[in-house]
């Protein structure tokens, strides 16, 4: 998951630095993987999504800045909890994988869209939550 202490927090600075700076990728799995705090499988999984094409050197795969910047966003929209499936689609619409072209691709129509199932999960879990509340207090609270 995003690590919340190195500035990867959602909705603050989702580009996190890469160490040794930019021009040090292109890099291996177990590079990016340490750079953002996830697993390989993960990163693995995403390209297996079609989410990333890193290209292949020497049967290894090579992640240059392009794929360093499309997977950070992909884990921040991930974070937002958005599936893979809504990922896909708004990679879709990006017109390039810089960061500009992703972050214009996660529209207000989008971000809203996803706050109000959000917000309707969230009174669903409330009410869960009360209904739960009130059969353990009858039940065991005798």
């Amino acid at each position: 998951m995003v690590d919340t202490q190195s500035g990867t927090v959602p909705g603050g600075d989702w580009l996190p630095a890469a160490r040794g700076g930019a021009e040090s990728l292109p890099r291996r799995i177990k590079d990016v993987s340490e750079l953002l705090n996830i697993s390989a499988s993960t990163i693995k999984f995403y390209e297996a999504k079609g989410l990333l094409k890193p290209r292949r050197s020497g049967g290894q795969r090579v992640y240059g800045p392009q794929d360093y910047t499309r997977l950070a966003f992909i884990l921040r929209l991930k974070a937002f909890d958005f599936s893979i499936g809504e990922i896909q689609a708004i990679l879709a619409e990006a017109k390039g994988d810089g960061a500009d072209e992703l972050e214009s691709a996660l529209t207000l129509d989008i971000c809203r869209g996803k706050i109000d199932r959000l917000k309707s999960e969230a009174t669903k879990i409330s009410e869960i939550v009360a209904m739960l509340e009130a059969y353990c207090a009858e039940k065991f609270d005798r």
